[in-house]
């Protein structure tokens, strides 16, 4: 049987489970250690003996107030004093520089020296250390956080709240463990509070409420409640981690929301009555329309058939006086007279034929088609071959667009603006016209028309576009009504027509023309 009152005998054991041995004697060195001890310097058992004990415990060495390891504050330096400190926990200089914390239980030898028994407790305090670190870690988080945050033990106990909680009730620390919070919880919400929070506490469902606390300032804020709860690798339920979310301002919000949501009901149905109202209206004017085309309609042939017929009565009859009399007698007065009544009749026959195709611009169009541009205006030239080059005119043609339109319609709109252009022309000065297209946004192209003729005043810029208003009197040849045929034109196929002028400088009209239109639409209507 071994001997354990031995000394070899009890290193043995100590070494065995890792306990570390020191003897000190009565002047502060080491008398002896074991290789336990050494293995927790790091260092041969040669390299401790003679060596002063506080040789081996950190510069840094402090207390560490480890309260699960029942640890009783010691000394920072020199030997332990019994009295003072029977255990603690030190940390130990190893030459290696790795953290070593030991537990130091020390006992007088009987001789004026003292004996160590050294516990490792490296692992303890770091994971210690760990613990605190999270905890300070959490707090931090917790308290940055724009929620109220709180910690539930499992039998309901409130143990934390972070600093937002404190900083929106006004409370200080603590005030509120336990189930002080509820001093806050408006008294409306408290039954259904309690009555909820059991219910999790007893099936282990998450907690979700909606309940007011009292602010600070004394106003209650609806909040947000909600819990999950910890568990353990059991299942068993160890805390409960909750928040507090202010949706106050969202849940009037929602009050606002509901309320406009029925005054909204209301107004759909007043406008389904008045949209019926309308549609009965539109229905109505739109037979009175219909009415007012066909009549509109039978007007055009009066207008193409008996009005102009008495005209070329007219017309006839003084050509025949003018060739008919004998020579001499038709003297110089009734010669002039004879020129004012035809060209009366002419005028006549022309307004007539621009008032029926201004009529005729809604009521007779074409269907809209893919249309070449380039090529309208290209037919438009050769017609007015004549006139272009009876007065010097030059044409300049940049590329044009091809778009949906009534290509016949269109053929009018350049023709109206050229004639316009060379007709409003400047003494002395060739005329010149420019035509030019560039995109308007997604679905539009510009169309420009600019010439170098007599131009307007801006004041003028809507006037010319109405029904016989000349600006020039009858000093030019015309009705007054190609540029309202060319605006009528232009809203019918879904666009816009302006005019910018200088005078003396010269005038550009700007279509605004949409490229395609829906082929489903009447667009003859």
């Amino acid at each position: 049987m071994p001997d354990f009152a031995s000394a070899s005998t009890l290193e043995s054991l100590l070494d065995a489970v890792g306990i570390g041995l020191v003897r000190a004697r009565a002047d502060g060195r080491v008398a002896s250690v074991n290789a336990a001890f050494a293995a927790m310097l790091g260092c041969p058992v040669g390299d401790i003996v003679g060596e002063p004990v506080d040789a081996f415990l950190h510069p840094e060495e402090a207390d560490v107030p480890v309260a699960a390891l029942g640890a009783v504050p010691g000394r920072a330096t020199g030997t332990p004093d019994d009295a003072a400190a029977p255990e603690a926990v030190w940390r130990l200089a190893r030459l290696d520089d790795l953290d070593a914390w030991a537990r130091v239980s020390t006992t007088d030898d009987g001789d004026g020296g003292a004996v160590w028994v050294v516990e490792d407790v490296t692992a303890l305090v770091a994971a210690e250390r760990r613990a605190r670190m999270r905890e300070r870690e959490f707090r931090f988080v917790s308290d940055t956080m724009a929620q109220m945050i709180w910690i539930t033990e499992a039998d309901s106990h409130h143990r934390y709240f972070n600093q937002q909680w404190y900083a929106y009730t006004g409370l200080p620390d603590g005030a509120t463990d336990g189930w002080g919070w509820a001093d806050v919880l408006h008294p409306d919400d408290y039954a259904r509070t309690e009555a909820r929070w059991r219910h999790s506490l007893e099936t282990g469902e998450v907690y979700e409420i909606e309940y007011r606390f009292r602010r600070h300032d004394g106003v209650y804020r609806w909040q947000l409640g909600r819990a999950n709860p910890h568990r353990r690798a059991d299942g068993s339920i160890e805390m409960w981690v909750g928040t507090c979310t202010d949706i106050h301002d969202a849940r009037e919000a929602a009050d606002e929301h509901r309320l406009l949501l029925a005054d909204l009901a209301a107004e759909r149905e007043a406008l389904h009555t008045l949209t019926a109202t309308l549609e009965a209206r539109i229905a109505e004017r739109t037979r009175a329309l219909e009415r007012s085309n066909a009549e509109l309609q039978a007007f055009a042939y009066v207008a193409s058939h008996d009005l102009q017929e008495p005209i070329r009565k007219i017309l006839s009859y003084a050509d025949l006086v003018r060739h008919d009399a004998p020579t001499g007698a038709i003297g110089p007065d009734a010669s002039d007279s004879l020129d004012r009544l035809q060209g009366a009749a002419h005028r006549m026959s022309r307004l007539i034929r621009d008032l029926l195709a201004l009529a005729r611009v809604t009521t007779n169009g074409d269907r809209f088609a893919e249309t070449d541009l380039g090529a309208v205006l290209d037919g438009v030239l050769s017609d007015l071959e004549v006139m272009i080059a009876s007065t010097g005119a030059v044409v300049e043609v940049g590329p044009l667009p091809i778009l949906d339109a009534d290509a016949t319609q269109m053929r009018q709109v350049f023709q109206n603006l050229i004639q316009n252009a060379i007709k409003y022309r400047r003494a002395g000065a060739p005329p010149v016209v420019r035509i030019a297209s560039a995109p308007s946004g997604e679905r539009y192209v510009a169309i420009t028309v600019a010439d170098n003729g007599t131009g307007f005043a801006a004041r003028d810029a809507e006037r010319i576009f109405a029904p016989f208003q000349r600006l020039v009197g009858r000093s030019v040849e015309g009705s007054g009504i190609g540029l309202s045929i060319v605006r009528r034109i232009v809203e019918r196929h879904g666009g816009a027509v302006t005019a910018v002028s200088t005078p003396g400088e010269g005038t550009t009209f700007t279509l605004d023309l949409p490229l395609r239109h829906d082929t489903s639409d009447d667009a003859s209507a």
